[in-house]
């Protein structure tokens, strides 16, 4: 089953001199989000047509928009998440991070998104993943966990406290039983020294007689 994103909808990177997405993520893009996502492109790319960099002033409702250019403002990535929880020093983190793989994976100035995309699609995903689990609430910052893989730990802990019971169980039997075969030895040896002291005495009462009668 998918994991289903909590706060992260849209990243991408961009030439800022060509106005032009380079990579994105994700490219499946859920229906709900195609809207928001292609009015954000718009106003994103013709922010960079006119030079500017600044994305302060496009705003985007119910969601918020980070934006990370270069020194030299040739390249850069904006960063679309959901609602205004999103702490704004994990977005430049991410965004660092995005533009990082894509300029170590071969990016030129005329690189393509067929070329790139390819190559740094499961990159991508590895980002948007580790990232959109923070959330901001209260001004503390929280990383929660996806629901698919809480249930996989739920599952896994269950699997090892079922496993442990079973170990204590049978650890439980198998001293049940020593115990059991203890006592058995146990009897046995008494019963065995029991006729072993009967024909002890029948011997000394032999060998006493013997000795009295030559």
């Amino acid at each position: 089953m998918e994991i289903q994103y909590d706060n992260l909808i849209y990243m991408a990177f961009v030439n800022i001199e060509q106005a032009r997405e380079v990579v994105s993520y994700p490219t499946n893009i859920p229906i709900v989000y195609e809207k928001i996502i292609s009015f954000t492109k718009e106003r994103v790319l013709e922010s960079l047509r006119e030079s500017k960099t600044d994305v302060s002033e496009i705003v985007v409702e119910g969601a918020s928009l980070f934006f990370l250019a270069d020194d030299d403002n040739k390249i850069g990535a904006y960063l679309l998440t959901l609602g205004d929880n999103y702490p704004r020093r994990f977005a430049n983190s991410l965004l660092k991070d995005l533009i990082n793989v894509v300029l170590s994976n071969g990016y030129d100035h005329d690189s393509t998104t067929s070329e790139l995309q390819y190559l740094v699609e499961d990159k991508l995903k590895e980002i948007f993943h580790k990232y959109d689990s923070v959330v901001e609430k209260d001004q503390v910052t929280l990383v929660r966990v996806k629901t698919e893989l809480a249930k996989e730990n739920i599952r896994d802990s269950l699997m090892q406290v079922m496993e442990t019971a079973a170990n204590v169980e049978l650890l439980k039997k198998t001293s049940e039983n020593l115990k059991v075969k203890s006592q058995q030895a146990f009897e046995t040896s008494k019963k065995a020294n029991k006729h072993f002291g009967k024909y002890k005495k029948v011997v000394c009462f032999l060998i006493y007689f013997v000795i009295y009668q030559y």
